[in-house]
C-alpha cells in the first residue's frame, strides 16, 4: 500500500504546466477534465502499479515566481485552494 494515494499540483496555466511536465519529464497527459470546477490533466497511472495518481490542477496563487539557485535548479512556492504554502525545487 502507498503512503499517498494521490498528488494534485496546483497551477495557474495548465497548459504551460503541461508543457513543461512533458518537456522535462517526458509526460504524456491524456484530455483536460473539469472537476469541481476545477480544470485538470491527470499523469499517467495504472491501478496494481507502484505510485500513486496524480494531477495538475489549474488555480494556485504563486507566492515566490520561479526563480533559479544555481545553474540547473529552481525554486518557486505557491498557495494551494486551503491557503497552504507549497515550497517546490528542481535540482
Amino acid at each position: 500500500m502507498n503512503l499517498i494515494a494521490h498528488v494534485e499540483i496546483p497551477v495557474t496555466d495548465l497548459e504551460r504546466a503541461m508543457h513543461f511536465h512533458h518537456a522535462v519529464f517526458g509526460v504524456t497527459f491524456g484530455d483536460v477534465v473539469t472537476i469541481h470546477g476545477s480544470r485538470m490533466a491527470y499523469f499517467p497511472f495504472e491501478e496494481g502499479k507502484d505510485g500513486a495518481s496524480g494531477a495538475l490542477a489549474q488555480g494556485s496563487e504563486i507566492l515566490f515566481a520561479k526563480t533559479a539557485i544555481n545553474d540547473t535548479g529552481f525554486i518557486a512556492e505557491i498557495a494551494d485552494s486551503e491557503g497552504n504554502r507549497i515550497a517546490i525545487q528542481s535540482i
